[in-house]
């Protein structure tokens, strides 16, 4: 009325502190989800032990008592929720869920059996039809349903462990005692061990690094076809690699490297076009820090080798590599340095065979057959001693790389088109073409999580380089990122076509993808700080420590 205009009002502490104190509710409930995961994989040998040992009991009854046995034995394990309010009011008897009715002082109060929940169903995972490639044709429209899913179905342990066959554990396991228990022996083919690895030591990766929140978008680069591959070069953080149709661009992200804020920044300059594979696609490029090379491939029968010339942005064609396969899918490239490493690309190829290739001889060095369709994506651990592989034959491979052998086989409910190996643990995340997730533990492959968000194929999985978050991309044209390894969503975003593929930078602060629509997209890390990660209070899993919020 005065002709001024009012000022917004300003933004309310309580709400902001409510904000907060909810944010670290949540980041509780994941934390005490996946301890409480650990606890009934626990408990479930526990009961596998002992079942083992009452039938060896009943054996050696008379045959008078083994009936009467039996009767008390199933009688056991009849628990109502009646029985379990008793004993977790006896345990605790000061919670009280509901509030109780007058009562004698004589009179013990006991927690409602209405309080207590019983654990949900879980939701199986759904097998479609094989496809023919492990990625869509360049160019083909998106058929995945326009809505995605504002929840995620996060279910710690979900579905049945796939099936394994295993020779030896995939990492030395320390025998660790059952908490509130007795030690109790192993039965015959079963371990008495647990890793270590699969509930401490990924909690203690990059402890100090943020988490990603919200996608900021600072660069959209233009292609003339499909981009099929990116890659930030591991031995230059200024430069980022795109795989088109016959080419791989090599882009200068100086200005990127200190992400801006703000409006959009203008397109990185594109310094050079490296032809290659005859006009094919180009499927896949890596680079390997320690040497200076990069290798690229994809729907040709030749892989091209490229050696990166430093401070200039330039490269010079090393080799053109003649290999007796029709197409390479995927590439996994060795960074290990020293006098005598070799600067080898393991090359996923169509006819089922993995190939190790020394990039400064162009010689294949060793095979590895084993997958009965195309081998579809490829990852290095950090140590360079493990190659895992992912085939369309529904299967994920992992080699011992010393020892020259397959070590596992994991068995999946549909086809495998990608994978990512979380550096410093164990854990390997699986995209599959029924539009879900999984995360595993090698050395504990009934330890996983099931992540469904996506609503198609999960076509690029890469971990950060820290290992604190997972980023997937689909057919859908969403982009995800995840909480590792337990799938807490953080962020998402649409883009207007299929992301086929994506990578993340070498200094966590930058990510990008690359679509179907003929662009690539940067995207910088927006961050927040983090409640820190809830570590078991011994390495025996006991109960979970209280979490510190920041």
């Amino acid at each position: 009325q005065n002709g001024r205009m009012q000022q917004a009002p300003p933004p309310d502490p309580s709400a902001q502190a409510e904000s907060l104190r909810l944010k670290a509710a949540l980041q509780e409930f994941y934390e005490l989800s996946f301890q409480l995961n650990i606890e009934k994989h626990k408990q479930n040998i526990i009961s596998s032990r002992l079942e083992a040992m009452c039938a060896k009991l009943i054996s050696q009854l008379p045959p008078e008592d083994r009936v009467t046995f039996e009767r008390e034995l199933k009688q056991c394990k009849i628990v109502t929720l009646n029985n379990i309010a008793r004993l977790a009011q006896q345990r605790n008897p000061i919670i009280i869920t509901k509030p109780p009715e007058p009562i004698a002082p004589s009179r013990r109060p006991i927690a409602h059996p209405d309080a207590i929940t019983p654990p949900s169903s879980l939701k199986k995972a759904r097998s479609l039809s094989p496809v023919n490639h492990p990625h869509p044709s360049p160019g083909a429209p998106t058929d995945a349903p326009e809505p995605m899913a504002t929840s995620p179905s996060l279910v710690p342990g979900a579905a049945a462990a796939p099936a394994i066959q295993q020779e030896e554990a995939i990492t030395p396991p320390v025998t660790v005692a059952a908490a509130s228990s007795p030690s109790l022996p192993p039965q015959a083919g079963e371990s008495s061990t647990i890793s270590p690895d699969s509930c401490v030591a990924h909690t203690s990766l990059a402890l100090g690094t943020p988490l990603p929140s919200a996608p900021n978008k600072l660069a959209v680069l233009p292609h003339n076809d499909v981009v099929c591959a990116i890659h930030f070069a591991a031995s230059d953080p200024s430069v980022l690699l795109t795989g088109s149709k016959g080419c791989v661009k090599i882009w200068d992200i100086s200005s990127l490297t200190n992400p801006p804020t703000g409006s959009q920044a203008p397109p990185p300059p594109n310094v050079a076009t490296l032809d290659c594979l005859g006009g094919s696609y180009v499927r896949s490029c890596r680079t390997s820090a320690a040497h200076q090379l990069m290798c690229a491939a994809g729907e040709h029968t030749s892989l091209a080798v490229w050696e990166l010339v430093p401070g200039t942005h330039g490269a010079r064609l090393r080799h053109a590599i003649q290999t007796p396969y029709d197409s390479h899918y995927a590439l996994a490239m060795s960074n290990l340095a020293g006098p005598s490493s070799q600067p080898l690309c393991y090359a996923c190829t169509s006819n089922g065979i993995v190939g190790a290739w020394d990039l400064n001889t162009g010689v294949c060095v060793r095979t590895f057959t084993g997958h009965e369709g195309a081998v579809s994506c490829a990852d290095l651990s950090t140590d360079g001693r493990t190659l895992i592989t992912g085939g369309l034959d529904n299967t994920v491979k992992v080699w011992d790389l010393v020892a020259d052998r397959l070590m596992t086989t994991l068995n999946f409910s549909a086809q495998v088109f990608s994978l990512a190996a979380c550096p410093g643990t164990s854990w390997v995340a699986v995209g599959l073409y029924n539009n879900t997730i999984e995360v595993l533990d090698l050395s504990q492959a009934s330890l996983k999580y099931q992540l469904s968000l996506h609503s198609g194929p999960v076509l690029s999985l890469n971990f950060s380089h820290g290992g604190r978050w997972l980023l997937s991309t689909g057919k859908d044209r969403v982009a995800v990122g995840w909480r590792a390894p337990f799938g807490q969503p953080l962020f998402q975003t649409r883009e207007g076509g299929s992301l086929i593929c994506s990578d993340i930078a070498p200094s966590d602060l930058l990510w990008a993808t690359g679509s179907g629509e003929q662009y690539a997209t940067i995207y910088s890390v927006s961050s927040h700080p983090s409640p820190t990660p809830m570590l078991p209070s011994s390495p025996t899993l006991g109960r979970p420590s209280a979490v510190a919020t920041s």
